[in-house]
């Protein structure tokens, strides 16, 4: 028998519940970790039932504020189902693999058959060519992930560590699904991304060596919505700025269709330098839009050109304007709606 301690620090601290523990209040963190790892979880404490052992996704993301700095010493693990298992198969059919590099192939973590539960990986092997289901919790992530501006091609690459360093707002939403074995109405709770801040590959956009790195993807800004170079103070506009930028960048967004020919010419000069770094790469319209911003936020009078260059890139006529002038920043459309880089 011992004492109980009446000290704050001594209290039982219950379990977190994730990164994010109320719906609808977006939390922003930044990816610190993540692994692959085949584990299984306890037995229900009121019915004594155990699930079987499972692949999941641990991500270490730590809490972080606008401009990212930490706000606590240790990371939150967030755990995302990549694949349920099942009694009536001895493995799952996607498991932890390692990659020695990105371009290689995972190697399977079963040996013989088996595979002992806390096997961790840096990415996921599939048996018989088996895909990802796009309502398993890590899979409903990877789409917000992608909504939100985070390249394909690097998803494709099916790399973990791709992932650590990317700075975001994630929440929880609520869906409803029906359960295939009972054939009732069932809620569930999905952990997503709401806004990118910061990609991790922001440095290595193309894996063409030539290719030049790119700087920080923008930080936001609390209150405003505004951007903001992570590693510089935001530009002031000063007299001799304010006299290149026509009223229309200065008193709001120009009307669309139609931009002032100095905000034109400032997108088409950074999606120019988006086409000449991402070279062969397909980004969607909101990629575009992400990327350029980044450029064009490092010229001298970015703070009166934010707002007409977000309405440009990034309002309903995106889409035609970004197609018409293609060509002028060396890029080509796609079937899908999206852009092929020629650089």
């Amino acid at each position: 028998m011992s004492k109980v301690s009446f000290a704050p620090e001594d209290f039982y601290q219950p379990q977190s519940l994730g990164f994010v523990e109320i719906v609808g209040s977006p939390r922003l963190g930044e990816v610190v970790d993540i692994v692959a790892r085949y584990h299984q979880w306890q037995p229900s404490k009121s019915t004594g039932e155990q699930q079987p052992p499972l692949t999941g996704v641990f991500l270490s993301i730590l809490p972080v504020d606008e401009h990212g700095n930490a706000l606590s010493v240790d990371a939150v693990d967030q755990e995302l189902v990549a694949q349920w298992g099942d009694w009536q198969k001895p493995l799952p059919a996607i498991r932890p693999g390692r990659m020695e590099t990105r371009e290689s192939d995972p190697q399977d973590t079963a040996v013989g058959g088996t595979l002992v539960l806390g096997a961790e990986g840096n990415s996921l092997y599939a048996d018989d060519n088996t895909l990802l289901s796009g309502i398993a919790p890590w899979g409903v992530l990877l789409k917000s992930l992608e909504n939100c501006g985070f390249s394909v091609e690097v998803l494709r690459a099916g790399y973990l560590p791709d992932f650590v360093g990317l700075r975001a707002r994630f929440d929880l939403k609520p869906r409803e699904y029906i359960d295939r074995r009972t054939s009732q109405k069932k809620a569930a709770t999905d952990f997503v991304c709401v806004e990118i801040a910061r990609l991790p590959y922001a440095t290595r956009f193309t894996e063409t060596p030539k290719a030049p790195s790119a700087p920080p993807l923008p930080t936001p800004i609390k209150g405003r919505g505004r951007t903001t170079s992570a590693d510089r103070e935001k530009p002031t506009v000063s007299p001799a700025d304010v006299g290149t930028v026509p009223a229309s960048a200065l008193n709001g967004p120009p009307v669309m269709p139609g931009a002032d020919a100095i905000v034109e010419a400032a997108a088409l000069d950074a999606l120019s330098r988006v086409a000449t770094t991402c070279a062969g790469q397909r980004l969607n319209v909101k990629q575009l839009f992400v990327y350029a911003l980044q450029f064009a936020m490092q010229r001298d009078n970015a703070s009166a050109l934010y707002d007409p260059l977000v309405a440009l890139l990034n309002g309903k006529g995106a889409q035609t304007w970004l197609t018409a002038h293609a060509p002028d920043f060396h890029a080509a459309p796609v079937p899908n709606g999206g852009f092929l880089m020629v650089g």
